[in-house]
């Protein structure tokens, strides 16, 4: 079992609204999405339930994936804190949703608009990312 921090890149096919937990009304415009996550249960246990069709909402992420389709999934062995460092790299580069995924921590967002052009598999394979070959079951 691999603990550690986990990006999904999302796509989302059509703008929609929805509510998300205590956040509220949210509004995610059609387009590419990363979500930065934690799983110190395990990665691949992490993945899979993010993958399921039909789940309990726990997390923001889980509002979300109900419009959206995950379409690539990097992971790396980490401890909790590489969740929040590579949240703030990324904030740097890409768009953050704010206060998405970020509600155990200081950080701005954990969800991020990748617009088109934008790259981000150089930057997470540079901090040590790996991409999940196959979809985990």
């Amino acid at each position: 079992m691999i603990r550690g921090t986990y990006v999904l890149i999302i796509d989302v096919p059509v703008t929609f609204t929805t509510h998300i937990g205590a956040k509220g009304e949210r509004t995610l415009e059609k387009g590419r999405y990363a979500y930065v996550g934690s799983a110190q249960g395990g990665i691949r246990q992490r993945v899979t339930r993010h993958l399921r069709a039909k789940k309990r909402h726990h997390w923001h992420i889980d509002y979300v994936l109900d419009h959206a389709t995950i379409v690539i999934i990097y992971y790396m062995g980490s401890e909790k804190a590489e969740e929040c460092r590579l949240a703030s790299l990324l904030q740097h580069h890409l768009t953050a949703v704010p206060g998405i995924g970020a509600s155990d921590c200081r950080c701005r967002s954990h969800l991020f608009r990748i617009r088109d052009g934008e790259r981000i598999d150089e930057l997470l394979a540079t901090r040590g990312y790996e991409r999940f070959t196959e979809r985990p079951t």
